[in-house]
């Protein structure tokens, strides 16, 4: 495991950006090592339940060839963040189509010491495997690192499957689903300073069917310019008809775009998509079974998190001429979309992450038909489903934006004493 973690951390220095991969002298030793492997707890114990939850977002959804849906994302005592928080990752799993939800599985960076989790993501390869890939930032002995790191269901159709040991899946974070490619190749989104100032979006490459994953390309271009925000995350392609590539990446004043004529190898001709809608936050894009393209965003400018809407491209993602909203509510963020072999598309999102009564992680059921009529004709769509939300069971935040004001105090504190000094 530790020599192809250094293969993979040279391979990257081939690429301009990756300074920060120089894998860094042992300072502390002891720390564990970043290349520590993950657990997942198969029997979650009531410290990860919703009642001890104080914020829950960030989801992704999957759904198996037989039908069964998964669902996982992060959540925690006190809100997110890059900081050591102490956040985990829950997995829920329904059996009837998401009428009801199990707690399943979890996974907590915290059993390997000053550690956070975040960002999971759960895909569906093309053989039907379900993986499930956690982000774990650290500090270890090589410093402080963010590593992917991913499980395979050994029987994803089983409510209490097992995993298989996990697989060092590359360094960043690994948030959006994977693209497979029309020579069975599949290439997977990496981000290395994810959401902060002159980021590198990277991407690794399979050719076996998604088992494992090896450097590819950097998307080297200007969208690093002032004038756009100098902030770049979260990027997803799409292969267009003709063989070329359309990424989407996130930006601080639109959705920037970027193409590829040669598989993902190399990028050019970064531009904004778009300012109207999108900006700032996570939107999804995927190419449906039909070769249409479908983006998942926030329809409201000005950076706001409100209005999850789905849109449609009949014409390779140069327009998204329909649309249907999804949720009307503000505070709507981080869809994550999987595909049925009925044609039915499933989104996931969240609301309110830390807003009083919300709090919720919720899922629509629909179908292309009804993006292009604006509103629901399946009679079988549906919209707003909960998996699940904190304040029936008693958790979640007191009033609005309790964290950040518990977090403003506790930093008070520390300015005007100091840290805590050991006895």
């Amino acid at each position: 495991m530790g020599k192809s973690f250094c293969i993979f951390a040279l391979a990257l220095l081939s690429c301009p950006l990756f300074g920060f991969w120089d894998l860094p002298e042992p300072k502390k030793m002891g720390l564990p090592s970043c290349m520590e492997m993950p657990e997942l707890k198969l029997i979650p114990s009531p410290r990860y339940w919703e009642r001890n939850r104080k914020w829950q977002g960030v989801p992704s959804i999957e759904r198996t060839s037989g039908g069964r849906l998964w669902a996982a994302w992060y959540a925690g005592s006190v809100w997110e963040g890059f900081s050591d928080r102490g956040n985990y990752i829950v997995v829920y799993t329904s059996g009837d189509d998401g009428k009801t939800w199990e707690l399943v599985a979890v996974y907590d960076a915290t059993v390997s010491g000053d550690a956070n989790s975040w960002d999971p993501r759960l895909w569906k390869a093309p053989d039907g495997a379900l993986y499930l890939t956690v982000t774990r930032s650290m500090k270890s002995k090589e410093g402080k690192w963010v590593t992917s790191w991913k499980f395979k269901a050994l029987d994803p159709e089983n409510p209490r499957t097992e995993w298989s040991e996990p697989v060092f899946n590359g360094c960043g974070v690994s948030l959006n689903k994977p693209t497979v490619l029309s020579d069975g190749s599949i290439i997977q989104p990496l981000v290395d300073n994810h959401g902060l100032d002159k980021p590198s979006l990277f991407w690794t490459i399979s050719r076996d069917g998604g088992k494992t994953f090896e450097y590819y390309s950097c998307a080297e271009g200007d969208y690093n310019r002032k004038d756009l925000g100098e902030i770049a995350c979260e990027h997803m392609a799409v292969q267009r008809s003709d063989g070329s590539l359309l990424m989407f990446i996130r930006m601080w004043d639109c959705i920037g775009s970027m193409e590829s004529f040669d598989n993902g190898k190399t990028w050019k001709n970064f531009k904004p998509f778009t300012k109207d809608f999108g900006i700032r936050t996570r939107f999804n894009l995927t190419r449906l079974k039909s070769g249409n393209i479908l983006l998942v965003a926030n329809d409201s400018p000005n950076r706001q998190r409100d209005r999850m809407t789905a849109y449609l491209s009949e014409d390779e993602g140069k327009t998204f001429p329909y649309k249907l909203l999804l949720d009307g509510r503000k505070n709507l963020t981080y869809p994550d979309v999987a595909l049925s072999d009925d044609g039915f598309i499933y989104i996931i999102y969240d609301n309110g992450r830390y807003l009083l009564d919300a709090q919720e992680i919720l899922f629509a059921k629909i179908t292309e038909a009804d993006i292009k009529a604006g509103k629901l004709v399946n009679q079988s769509s549906s919209l707003q489903n909960s998996i699940s939300k904190l304040a029936p069971y008693g958790g979640g935040v007191k009033f609005d934006n309790e964290p950040f004001k518990e977090e403003k105090i506790y930093k008070e504190l520390l300015k005007k004493y100091g840290p805590v000094k050991k006895r």
